[in-house]
């Protein structure tokens, strides 16, 4: 059996939970795309390229921002104007 000091498992622990919060942001960004991305869809129709790859480079403050300008944006340009 390999021994482990306290120190070693507080930093195999902390590399653990800081991989567990990469892929929660990941999938947090991810889920927040797709949603994006089906709102503006359903409001502009099949959306461009340029609009799809700006969605998926986004953070997910960004793509918040963005889902609440779907509201009022006349324009798919709009929604990221504003």
């Amino acid at each position: 059996m390999t021994f482990i000091s306290n120190i070693e498992r507080y930093y195999l622990q902390r590399h653990i939970d800081e991989r567990k919060q990469g892929w929660l942001d990941e999938g947090s960004a991810k889920g927040a795309a797709d949603v994006l991305q089906t709102l503006l869809q359903q409001k502009f129709g099949r959306l461009p390229d340029w609009a799809s790859d700006r969605i998926h480079q986004a953070n997910t403050s960004t793509l918040q921002r963005w889902a609440l300008n779907v509201l009022s944006a006349e324009t798919l340009q709009g929604v990221f104007e504003q």
